[in-house]
């Protein structure tokens, strides 16, 4: 039997509860030939300062503010020429310098890595202190993540992020995640709104579901990010109780009455979606495969990925997908 790696010790957390601040609005500059390929619900801005270069990671907000709306934006600074292609000696593009700031275990996040891997972008992960976000108060007010570094370039939002990066590739002539044999564009994208605005809605009400399986998914604040003793205490043990607290008002705002089964519902119905194909994409996976792979891969380690896996017609699909994804292109943690 096929063994599905297990990813480093994912434990789902205080990026939900933490994060909630909406940053104020400042209208951003949307690149249109990135805009095809971000969701199609409209989106607010949300304001990201120039990085400071010219001096030198959803959480976040959804569930921790108790509401559905999620702020997708594109970055408000006009992002810079793009880098001219060089091709290496094997013939391998060069990548501008690549820094995601993330919690280790957020979906979104997950979701991001797992296009960077994907389309093997080597990149330099920086863990982000939920409680005072230190990390990136240098460069930008966005108060949640994933935030990405390109160079000088600074985008914020999931969705953003994996268009910019998937332009990244194209310029320099790497795979593209598209496939001749998979869904329309249209279809795609429902199912990226489908993961963004139901799936990750219903994790919470699982990962939380009870005090212990909250302590399990903060472990991560143990190990991750250069934080001091007690911050990682404090963030382990307040972001359980937090999260414990929402996921009980989550489940009783969306009406779920078993959470498990729902769980286990909707990735039965992508499944479906997914039909004789190895992806949805087809021969290959498209955005909205990396988006739900992103998303299990954020479970992994606690008992919702467990159960899911044993309770569930996913798992064909995830060993696929944890097959051609491949392994991690991180070079550094922070």
């Amino acid at each position: 039997m096929m063994m599905i790696p297990r990813a480093l010790p994912r434990r789902a957390a205080a990026w939900t509860a933490l994060t909630a601040t909406t940053a104020a609005g400042a209208a951003s500059v949307q690149r249109m030939s990135v805009a095809r390929f971000a969701s199609a619900a409209a989106r607010r801005s949300a304001p990201v300062l120039a990085a400071p270069s010219m001096r030198h990671a959803k959480w976040a907000g959804v569930l921790a503010a108790g509401s559905s709306g999620a702020a997708c934006a594109f970055c408000s600074v006009a992002a810079p020429a793009a880098t001219p292609v060089v091709a290496t000696a094997g013939g391998k593009a060069e990548w501008p310098t690549v820094t995601l700031y993330q919690y280790e275990p957020c979906p979104y996040c997950c979701k991001v890595k797992a296009v960077l891997d994907y389309l093997r972008i080597p990149y330099h992960v920086v863990e982000v202190n939920p409680l005072t976000k230190k990390e990136t108060q240098a460069f930008t007010d966005y108060k949640k993540v994933p935030v990405v570094r390109i160079d000088d370039e600074v985008v914020v939002d999931s969705s953003a992020i994996i268009a910019r990066l998937r332009e990244l590739a194209v310029e320099r002539g790497v795979k593209d995640v598209t496939s001749e044999d998979g869904v329309s564009f249209d279809e795609e994208e429902k199912w990226r709104k489908w993961v963004d605005e139901k799936l990750i809605l219903m994790t919470p009400p699982n990962i939380y579901r009870t005090v212990p399986e909250a302590l399990e998914a903060f472990d991560y604040c143990l190990t991750e990010g250069k934080f001091t003793p007690w911050e990682r205490r404090l963030s382990k043990y307040s972001g359980a109780v937090i999260m414990y607290l929402i996921a009980k008002r989550s489940k009783k705002k969306y009406g779920i009455e078993d959470e498990r089964e729902t769980l286990y519902a909707a990735l039965n119905s992508w499944v479906d979606a997914v039909g004789d194909k190895p992806f949805l994409g087809g021969h290959e996976p498209n955005m909205a495969d990396l988006s739900v792979f992103g998303v299990l891969r954020a479970m992994d380690g606690l008992q919702t990925f467990d159960d899911t896996m044993q309770n569930t017609s996913v798992k064909p699909w995830f060993v696929r997908m944890t097959e051609r994804v491949g392994a991690s292109t991180r070079v550094s943690s922070a």
